[in-house]
């Protein structure tokens, strides 16, 4: 199976938090979406600690695979720096399992490590697609039961991560 083309976006804080650098045009939808959705801690209470967390949601084209980490050199509290991957649609159904996704993230060095998120990921594809019959353990069930259709309903997964 040929390799799939993975964009990537990522977001922190600079003057507000916003998009920093992308490997793709995206739609106004999209990037509205994603400015959203790529910072879900809102206003923390000063000295407030959160985990790296994971969420995916349908996001146009694709599927956005965002980890987002505490910014910890953050002008204000509660700042975060999120890399987020885009997998097109037509190739999120062809993973066995959504954790191989969570290798190619990459943790930001604070806003200015911009660079490495201007290129396109190439990923290979699973060697062995389950086209008809999805897995059925329960955590791929979940997971792919909040994303299908519901832009407005991110799963969050707030987890111990390596």
């Amino acid at each position: 199976m040929a390799p799939s083309e993975i964009e990537q976006a990522f977001h922190g804080y600079d003057q507000g938090h916003r998009l920093l650098a992308s490997s793709i045009s995206l739609s106004p939808q999209e990037a509205a979406l994603l400015d959203r959705l790529s910072d879900l801690s809102g206003f923390l209470p000063l000295d407030t600690e959160i985990p790296t967390y994971l969420t995916l949601y349908p996001c146009g084209r694709f599927y956005a695979v965002a980890r987002t980490w505490p910014d910890r050199s953050g002008v204000r509290s509660g700042t975060v720096l999120t890399h987020t991957l885009l997998i097109p649609s037509r190739d999120l159904a062809a993973w066995e399992a959504l954790d191989t996704l969570w290798t190619l993230h990459r943790v930001p060095h604070g806003v200015d490590d911009r660079s490495p998120y201007e290129q396109s990921l190439t990923a290979p594809l699973p060697s062995s697609l389950k086209w008809e019959s999805p897995r059925d353990d329960v955590a791929f069930s979940t997971v792919a039961g909040l994303l299908l259709g519901r832009a407005e309903r991110p799963a969050v997964v707030i987890a111990a991560v390596s």
